[in-house]
């Protein structure tokens, strides 16, 4: 029977509670004082679903600190200015970034003559949420199942298209592992400014398919016909929509979104944040937000992050030599 959504946001809870317990104090990590005002770097403009993510942390902490906490915007070249940019700080627990598994496991894969930073270094600090995309169309002149969908898009002399917001983007990357899997290379791939104008380009019939952000795709529901999510489980916003893994497929593409620290961070700063990060993060208001924003809690420890950013890297990589994506 399909999860409803307080049953899964009850899972998400309980899970973001009994990971961000307080340690014992056997096995506490050292104190770290903060010393100034820190600086929490988010690659993207305000507004966006990641800024918005960045600024109910920033809320959530700033009591805490004892020193301001400033949000600041660093968006372009798809994040990679910011991530650059916080590798190279000075690494004092004062400065971090607000990033996404995106920008440090892909990007270094499709543009790495762009990329200053080496994601194996780069500190993982603690995650906020992570999500999956959905794969839609537009409901008026939709297939009523996938099979149905591969079935057209594999017939001699057909011409289909997908959308995404940019080289190396999740949106891409679901997609190519999709038409990998399945062999439907003659599903042409259009690049668009941002994840609502790929929105924008399915209502409008512009292109035939997408991955597209589940914050986008919620509310237009009666307009697009969602087959599944490609995230491993489902998401707390559309809890009857089936993922892929339930249909019978291997595609599985979601973005962790958490802080980061530039390499030779204090350990010390690194716990504390981590505390205080999932003290946050398992608050039952900020996980109702999270989940209207279409991200699911995460909780994890400094090593499981940076073990899950490290296999990001090594799994897309695989992917971009096999399809050749590249910046064009």
């Amino acid at each position: 029977m399909p999860s409803t959504r307080r049953s899964i946001l009850a899972q998400a809870a309980g899970l973001a509670l009994a990971t961000s317990l307080p340690r014992s104090p056997l096995f506490a990590a050292p104190a770290w004082k903060v010393s100034g005002p820190i600086r929490l770097i988010v690659p993207y403009p305000p507004g966006g679903g990641t800024d918005v993510a960045a600024r109910l942390l920033a809320a959530g902490m700033k009591d805490r600190l004892g020193h301001p906490l400033i949000v600041e915007n660093r968006p372009g070249a798809n994040g990679v200015i910011a991530a650059n940019m916080v590798y190279e700080a000075k690494p004092d627990g004062l400065t971090w970034l607000f990033g996404v598994s995106d920008i440090i496991a892909t990007t270094p894969n499709v543009n790495p003559k762009i990329v200053k930073f080496d994601t194996t270094r780069y500190s993982a600090v603690a995650p906020v949420g992570r999500g999956g995309y959905v794969l839609a169309t537009l409901a008026e002149r939709a297939r009523p199942t996938l099979q149905e969908v591969l079935a057209e898009i594999r017939t001699p002399g057909s011409r289909f298209t997908y959308g995404h917001w940019g080289p190396g983007s999740m949106s891409q990357m679901a997609m190519e592992q999709f038409k990998l899997e399945n062999g439907i290379p003659q599903l042409t791939a259009i690049p668009f400014g941002g994840s609502a104008a790929v929105l924008n380009a399915v209502l409008g019939g512009h292109i035939d398919y997408a991955f597209i952000t589940p914050n986008l795709a919620a509310p237009n529901r009666d307009k697009l016909k969602m087959y599944a999510v490609s995230s491993a489980e489902r998401i707390p916003l559309l809890p009857d929509l089936p993922t892929l893994k339930e249909l019978g497929y291997r595609t599985h593409a979601e973005t962790l979104y958490g802080v980061f620290a530039p390499p030779g961070t204090p350990e010390a700063a690194i716990r504390f944040f981590n505390d205080e990060i999932l003290r946050v993060t398992g608050e039952e208001s900020f996980i109702k937000r999270l989940v209207d924003l279409g991200y699911a809690p995460i909780p994890m420890t400094p090593q499981e992050m940076g073990d899950y950013v490290r296999a990001e890297l090594k799994q897309w990589g695989e992917l971009v030599r096999q399809t050749h994506i590249q910046v064009d």
